[in-house]
């Protein structure tokens, strides 16, 4: 769960960054940083050099006032760029003769006043924000500014520099499905994209032309077309994600139950009315654990009932509450065979005597003891012995915990294989 990818254009970047030889958030900034500058300079140079057969001081020649001033009151990095762009278009629009008080006021500043602005412009990509565009477990939404600062900014005027790397960073690109998961210390992770998101992609990259000498203008087209679909996508998950019918799967969850718990009053000595009340303690544990696995961790349901470890707690969830009502010799061996039966079809064992509470994801490849587990805990691939004791938001990947642990609160031990073995108490932060 902790490695479901969440934001494409956050993996875009982060798979981009080997291309770019790049390592770290300071040489990410700095990367940016110096080709907007560098973009800068050029533009000016350009500026200073206009060719212009008309270049005079009459009092019709043109003086692009508005849109100069708009470019020396920017104190954003990329949007300098934007700003003095602009005014060197109009400069080749213009069907008047420039003002060469204008060209050599622009190469006055220059020479003076924005050479020393450039030391404190800001940019919209310290390390916090970088840290956070390259953040594919969550999704944060990307404006067409932020889109095109990224794409050009940081990309394309990289690979404009190191054209070298241009032709195998393509190639990369041109296989859609790398677009959609993440190679990571010998793991695979995936986004579960549709056929429809798929071929949207794929039509946008079969249509780039697959130049031999790099063209900045189409590049930067492409980058931008590309970014802007991997960030519809995410938004579009997001959103499923945030319109659930409640009430359905509240039923589903009902019937789960019912299904389970199919017993004649007779049998089991319970009541109707209690049993009734035992189904709805249990559902309602179930929907608020998926509430906060929901808006947290931005699972979906399909995908929380689709895992094993997921089921299995829904299962204990029932003999929480039965406990709590019936504990009828009957009902203790029901719940037996139910956990052995769980364990069986799920590959899961939780003992019906674990002290477990709400909002506890429990993965697939868990045995689980007679412990305890609080609140905010994240288990996979562990064996948990008993009385252990797991405090707030901790969290364990590959490892086994032996009998009379203390872990946490607010931990993280991941094994690697073969399993860590734990003993003994762990302090959390």
């Amino acid at each position: 769960m902790e490695h479901k990818i969440e934001s494409l254009t956050a993996l875009f970047i982060t798979n981009t960054l080997p291309f770019m030889r790049i390592t770290s958030a300071d040489e990410a900034v700095s990367n940016l940083e110096t080709n907007i500058q560098d973009e800068i300079e050029n533009t000016f140079i350009r500026i200073e050099n206009v060719q212009n057969l008309k270049l005079n001081d009459d009092i019709d020649s043109f003086y692009p006032e508005n849109k100069w001033n708009k470019f020396k009151n920017e104190t954003w990095g990329y949007d300098c760029l934007v700003a003095l762009r602009n005014v060197e278009e109009i400069l080749k629009r213009t069907k008047k003769p420039i003002s060469q008080r204008f060209i050599k006021d622009v190469a006055n500043y220059h020479k003076n006043e924005w050479a020393s602005k450039v030391d404190s412009i800001n940019y919209k990509f310290s390390e916090p924000t970088y840290k956070k565009y390259k953040d594919y477990k969550k999704y944060e939404k990307l404006s067409l500014s932020k889109i095109k600062m990224l794409a050009e900014g940081f990309i394309v005027l990289f690979f404009e520099k190191h054209k070298a790397f241009y032709m195998n960073y393509i190639k990369w690109i041109k296989n859609v499905d790398n677009l959609f998961c993440l190679k990571k210390n010998n793991e695979i992770i995936n986004f579960s994209y549709t056929e429809e998101e798929y071929n949207t992609l794929k039509a946008c990259i079969d249509s780039y032309s697959d130049l031999k000498e790099f063209d900045k203008s189409s590049f930067l087209d492409f980058v931008i077309n590309i970014l802007s679909i991997l960030d519809d996508i995410s938004r579009s998950r997001l959103q499923e994600c945030e319109q659930i019918d409640e009430s359905a799967i509240r039923k589903e969850v009902e019937s789960f139950y019912s299904n389970i718990f199919d017993l004649p009053a007779e049998t089991t000595g319970i009541m109707q009315g209690d049993k009734d009340n035992i189904i709805w303690l249990a559902v309602n544990d179930i929907m608020e654990c998926f509430e906060f696995f929901r808006k947290k961790k931005r699972l979906t349901w399909k995908e929380c009932k689709s895992n094993k470890g997921f089921k299995a707690f829904m299962n204990n969830r029932l003999y929480i509450h039965l406990f709590d009502i019936q504990s009828n010799q009957f009902i203790l061996q029901w719940i037996k065979a139910q956990v052995i039966r769980v364990n069986n079809d799920y590959g899961v064992y939780i003992n019906e005597r674990a002290h477990i509470k709400n909002k506890v994801w429990i993965d697939e490849n868990c045995q689980i003891g007679k412990c305890s587990i609080d609140e905010g805990c994240q288990i996979k691939n562990c064996n948990i012995d008993d009385d252990v004791i797991l405090h707030k938001k901790v969290i364990v990947d590959g490892v086994v915990i032996r009998q009379g642990s203390e872990i946490g609160p607010n931990i993280e031990i991941k094994g690697i294989k073969p399993v860590t073995l734990c003993n003994g108490n762990f302090a959390g932060k």
